[in-house]
């Protein structure tokens, strides 16, 4: 899957989990229930139905235009079940699909910051921690270590971290490797 597609995340996640269970003969759920209304729903009984061939009920959590938790949907075709907004069972519902949310806001945000803090150099087969510090002593700024300014190498060689004069030539290889990869 390439590409933000909630029907086709579904999908895998879905074949994922469930064809892992059945063929570790672990238990099976005796219901699954979806974050989100008919789409998905579908989404997973193609998956757990069609592809896998097995007989779990799928329910779906829709939502109004508001983003709230509005109905229990069940069955295929999907139809509305009756919960009184007010009832603990739907409350329980509620927090459930809350909980989804939160895990996978915080996911996305973890992965979002992952790429952020990425650098090129993690790319460079040799290069530690404290080479990327290294380098980042000589170019200072991540743009400027893209561009790669002249002199980088020898710059790089003179810096100091942590105290450590970094003039070995093991160092001044990775150093001369990473400015070459830049």
């Amino acid at each position: 899957m390439v590409g933000p597609d909630d029907y086709a995340s579904m999908r895998e996640v879905v074949e994922r989990r469930y064809s892992r269970l059945a063929e570790e003969g672990e238990t099976l759920p005796d219901l699954i229930i979806a974050d989100g209304g008919s789409g998905q729903m579908e989404a997973i009984r193609e998956i757990v139905e069609d592809r896998l061939g097995l007989k779990i009920p799928i329910a779906g959590l829709a939502k109004d235009n508001r983003h709230r938790t509005r109905e229990m949907l069940f069955g295929n075709p999907p139809v509305s079940v009756s919960i009184a907004l007010d009832s603990q069972l739907f409350k329980l519902l509620t927090r459930m699909q809350d909980e989804v949310h939160r895990f996978a806001i915080t996911f996305h945000r973890q992965q979002r910051s992952k790429r952020q803090a990425a650098s090129a150099l993690d790319a460079v087969a040799g290069v530690g921690e404290k080479d990327e510090k290294a380098t980042d002593c000589s170019f200072r700024q991540r743009e400027t270590r893209e561009r790669g300014p002249n002199g980088g190498v020898a710059n790089a060689a003179r810096c100091e971290t942590r105290g450590e004069h970094l003039s070995t030539i093991a160092r001044r290889n990775r150093i001369k490797t990473v400015t070459l990869h830049i």
